[in-house]
């Protein structure tokens, strides 16, 4: 998590991790690789340098595509990167694809390779699951990893080959090719009292992935029992879910006993989950060592049968 505290700026700091956090998943083709990421962000660092000293543009930017989704955000950004940042020409972004009577899909991003010259379209997609009995489940049970995988690679990635999305496409790009890819970036979360930090990798998830622990309201004062006492703790705020959280002081960092209170007295009013940041002293500032989801006794509830 260190190599992202370079960055003043949280907005800056959520741009390079969007650049070069590594993906969710690994599969021989139809991802942008994290080597190509890899590349771009040492290509790209004086550039992010730049903007961090003076982020007015993006800031003027985000401002204008306000949204509570963190998916949008993380559009935007990803958009701002390629357009601004990698100089390619971004062709359009959330084009809508129809028939007659219904919605067919959309094209998260359309751009023109300025190396290659191809047009590219990317599936954009920033996802948090657990780990449950073997299967990853979003804080929103309903949202499963194996359902978001089979949409974007079933669905999503080949919507440019109905002939409804050709025919939208004609005025953008004639009949030039597209080469789609999935852009997935997001965190899997381990149970807290595993050992989290190295997880056994199952097929199609990333060796690299970014990870955490979650567990149920009851267990968080025995988990944070295990933790430095020194150690403070934030509760993180949707748009704050995806680098990791830095302060320079401790207002507004809770201890142990203070987050249990706060937490317990959460849930016996709200059941979505918490996401919450574990923060040690370390060179003048307070910064992320861990990150992990509380949820409340009940989840998934009653969909455990149906995911």
């Amino acid at each position: 998590m260190n190599s992202l505290r370079r960055w003043k700026h949280s907005v800056v700091r959520d741009l390079a991790w969007v650049i070069s956090s590594p993906s969710l998943i690994s599969r021989d083709s139809g991802m942008v690789s994290d080597s190509w990421c890899g590349d771009t962000f040492e290509t790209n660092l004086s550039a992010l340098q730049r903007l961090d000293a003076a982020p007015i543009h993006l800031l003027n930017l985000l401002e204008k595509n306000q949204s509570p989704r963190l998916g949008r955000y993380f559009e935007v950004l990803v958009g701002y990167w390629l357009r601004e940042i990698s100089g390619h020409e971004v062709i359009a972004q959330n084009l809508t694809v129809s028939d007659a009577s219904r919605s067919l899909g959309e094209f998260d991003l359309l751009f023109r390779d300025q190396t290659t010259c191809r047009v590219m379209h990317w599936e954009l997609s920033v996802k948090f699951y657990l780990k449950f009995k073997g299967q990853f489940i979003g804080p929103n049970p309903r949202d499963t990893f194996d359902k978001k995988i089979n949409k974007v690679f079933g669905q999503q990635l080949r919507l440019s080959r109905l002939s409804e999305a050709r025919s939208r496409l004609q005025s953008l790009i004639g009949d030039e090719p597209i080469y789609p890819k999935a852009f997935i970036r997001g965190r899997l979360f381990y149970p807290a009292l595993s050992d989290w930090r190295h997880p056994e990798i199952i097929d199609g998830i990333s060796r690299n992935h970014e990870r955490g622990w979650w567990c149920y309201h009851s267990e968080l004062d025995r988990w944070s029992a295990r933790c430095d006492r020194e150690h403070r703790w934030l509760i993180l705020g949707r748009m704050e879910w995806m680098s990791p959280v830095e302060r320079g002081s401790p207002k507004g960092l809770l201890s142990s006993l203070a987050l249990g209170v706060f937490v317990n007295d959460y849930f016996t009013r709200a059941y979505q989950a918490l996401m919450v940041a574990e923060l040690e002293f370390s060179d003048g500032a307070w910064v992320e060592v861990s990150r992990g989801v509380v949820v409340d006794d009940s989840w998934p509830g009653k969909v455990k049968a149906d995911v």
